[in-house]
């Protein structure tokens, strides 16, 4: 089975597995720099920026009508812990969600004002289809990729996957030894305490393999040795 999905930066991330669960979705994110500071999007389905948003016990008191979809912003107080110094310190998060007719994309920024973000998000055009969400960025000799962007999915039996496009600073980052030969090219298998996890090296993707626990029984290698994946940047 074949599942196709749009990242962030418009890239076709195409994962070719034995079974998928329809109710997993896939997020992609992408980190910018944005007027010299770095900002995280994260794009997924459509309501996920609104479980963000429960999540961090924010409400979205704020909708505005940007690009064919609506964007929601929101703020509340972060209180962080006493780091000894006597002081706890207290910031304001500022959430904004653009929520389109399938998929959303959600960022945010501590201090300042919400409305900081609606500047934030007209430095993109945000673009919607079939496949996912992407954001382009109107001035890209202003608005760069800070690092690569990245691509999450679960698959059953498998683990939840991390995938970036192979550039240069990631090929850095391959080890220096051959791994095991498999479909979708080179699989290398780690280990911490508790933990296990496995790196499907492509010919154009870098895919890390997030499993809960120390074990992975036969069958279930058997499918990570058969699954390739694909990341055809545009």
């Amino acid at each position: 089975m074949q599942a196709k999905h749009l990242a962030i930066d418009g890239s076709t991330v195409t994962i070719d597995a034995t079974a998928f669960n329809p109710e997993f979705h896939a997020s992609s994110v992408g980190i910018y720099t944005v007027n010299g500071h770095w900002q995280e999007f994260t794009a997924s389905y459509r309501d996920f920026g609104a479980a963000v948003a429960a999540d961090l016990n924010l409400s979205l008191t704020e909708s505005y009508t940007l690009q064919g979809g609506r964007l929601r912003l929101g703020t509340t107080s972060v209180h962080f812990p006493d780091m000894g110094k006597g002081v706890r310190q207290t910031d304001l998060l500022h959430l904004a969600v653009w929520e389109g007719h399938r998929f959303s994309v959600h960022t945010h920024r501590y201090n300042g004002k919400a409305h900081d973000l609606i500047d934030v998000f007209d430095r993109f055009d945000v673009l919607e289809d079939a496949a996912g969400l992407h954001l382009q960025p109107r001035d890209p000799g202003q608005v760069k990729f800070a690092r690569e962007p990245s691509l999450l999915r679960e698959v059953p039996r498998v683990g939840v996957l991390q995938i970036r496009p192979m550039t240069p600073q990631v090929a850095r980052t391959v080890p220096t030894w051959r791994g095991t030969v498999v479909a979708g090219g080179e699989l290398f298998v780690g280990r911490r305490p508790g933990n296990l996890h496995l790196v499907l090296v492509g010919n154009r993707s870098h895919t890390l393999i997030m499993r809960q626990g120390e074990d992975c029984g036969k069958e279930d290698m058997s499918q990570i040795q058969r699954m390739s994946v694909d990341w055809r940047t545009p």
